[in-house]
């Protein structure tokens, strides 16, 4: 990432109301088509980019169709829901080619601005936003996950709250007073796997072989009682910075989050000793 972006402010607060319960409107198999497979409000996924292919893949243990897909290339959806006051929610159970560098998930801003859902560092991120980040090298080069997007609107004044997900697991939280994590009106597309126009190049060939749209924001419950990828995880949970060693490196990074309250290595969304020990034992157990 080059820059910061500068986004004009957009309204993120509504007034305080009782929340329904999320309605799936988009399920999308990747059965040889991008079309919805139930009869929700949401369409079709459109192809950008360079055509892909349809194969049959071990998914976690199962057989089933995917999509794979060049670097360059991805989706896009349309569609004229209004999720300001809900909220949305999006599942992906998809596979990466690389996730050293930035590679981005989700675009939200009509692929016009730097910021946006990353893989980067085998961890995922909503640039450029601080907040939580996850630390645990969850997502590495092709293996299996399922990562949800959540985006809770806030209520009496205060701002929304982006939620990751990697696997039932809190991977990312951050606040979004600038509501760089919504649709920017008037073009209510979502981009997917394809970078933005301004910096170009931060995507990765891959494979989804399922993709979930709600509308509403799935709580941590919902989320949890979600399909998971068994077996998933960090190849290394000491390797904080992907170059799949433990070394003095990681533990520099480790040591410099941890400085700065940002190194929940256990995932209990907080920083403290417990994630100190939790990663000297990881350090201990090497790569």
């Amino acid at each position: 990432m080059p820059h910061r972006v500068v986004t004009a402010a957009l309204a993120t607060t509504c007034a305080a109301h009782a929340v329904a319960a999320p309605v799936l409107v988009g399920d999308y198999l990747f059965q040889d088509r991008f079309a919805n497979a139930i009869d929700g409000a949401a369409g079709s996924l459109s192809r950008i980019g360079a055509q892909g292919f349809y194969e049959t893949r071990s998914v976690a243990g199962v057989s089933r169709r995917v999509y794979t897909f060049p670097a360059g290339s991805g989706f896009s959806l349309t569609h004229g829901i209004d999720v300001l006051q809900e909220g949305f929610s999006f599942a992906f159970l998809f596979e990466l080619d690389a996730t050293d560098d930035y590679r981005k998930i989700l675009d939200l801003s009509y692929r016009r601005f730097d910021a946006g859902l990353y893989v980067s560092e085998n961890d995922v991120l909503f640039y450029d936003h601080g907040g939580r980040r996850g630390l645990s090298g969850w997502l590495v080069p092709n293996r299996w996950v399922n990562l949800v997007y959540t985006w809770t609107p806030g209520e009496n004044g205060a701002p929304a709250t982006i939620r990751v997900y990697a696997d039932g697991r809190l991977e990312h939280e951050s606040l979004d007073p600038e509501s760089e994590g919504i649709l920017v009106s008037p073009y209510n597309s979502f981009y997917f796997f394809i970078d933005d126009n301004q910096t170009t190049g931060e995507h990765s060939a891959g494979s989804v072989a399922r993709m979930r749209f709600w509308h509403g924001a799935l709580t941590p419950d919902e989320v949890a009682a979600l399909d998971t990828v068994p077996g998933g995880g960090p190849l290394c949970a000491a390797d904080m910075n992907g170059d799949a060693n433990a070394d003095v490196n990681d533990l520099l990074a480790f040591l410099g989050a941890f400085r700065d309250a940002d190194a929940d290595f256990n995932g209990d969304a907080e920083t403290n000793v417990n994630d100190l020990l939790a990663f000297l034992g990881a350090f201990r157990q090497g790569c």
